[in-house]
């Protein structure tokens, strides 16, 4: 299973399986889209396309999209392989809007009325994380009603480290962290 399209990987990985008489699919992931063509370097991408990654898309098993539309989208590229259309394994119904009051704001009443930068996921290195608090740190001087919520376990102690950037930043007002969520919080927290 092959995921993206302009990256070296994808028609390489798709030679080796051909070579091995392998099956295989490709998830362009909306990379097909006219819109996500279009944008920064799309003669590139079309060259790629046509000189990397058409033999790959074609002989692939199938293309693996994720919406109809996606599908619908791509089609004018004329890719000789089967289109199959599954989406993400998540059931939307579970992250509609919750009713009701927030149960985080007895907890953050100070979030009332804010504009929240959500992270949500692990306390990791390689998440991003210093990246995202200096990036907020730049919006805070002109952008008063932001909030970032920070979501998530900290199992490797990293945390501590994202704190004290936190603090070096002067943004000890404007960032919370909640730990893990789930549930109801959760869905709060992402809406």
């Amino acid at each position: 299973h092959i995921h993206g399209i302009y990256y070296w990987g994808t028609p390489a990985c798709a030679r080796v399986a051909q070579s091995f008489d392998l099956p295989y699919l490709i998830s362009p992931r909306g990379m097909l889209l006219q819109d996500a063509i279009a944008m920064k370097g799309w003669f590139r991408k079309r060259i790629f396309i046509e000189v990397m990654a058409r033999r790959a898309l074609n002989n692939a098993s199938a293309i693996h999209y994720t919406a109809e539309g996606e599908r619908c989208g791509s089609e004018a590229l004329g890719f000789l392989a089967p289109a199959v259309v599954v989406p993400n394994g998540i059931d939307p119904i579970e992250y509609l809007p919750p009713q009701g009051r927030n149960p985080l704001l007895p907890r953050f009443p100070h979030l009332a009325g804010k504009q929240i930068v959500l992270y949500l996921g692990r306390f990791d290195q390689k998440k991003g994380l210093v990246l995202l608090v200096n990036a907020f740190a730049r919006l805070v001087p002109t952008h008063h009603s932001l909030h970032l919520l920070i979501v998530g376990p900290d199992i490797t102690g990293y945390a501590d480290t994202i704190k004290a950037v936190v603090a070096e930043r002067g943004l000890k007002g404007q960032v919370d962290f909640t730990g893990l969520l789930t549930g109801e919080d959760k869905l709060w927290a992402l809406h």
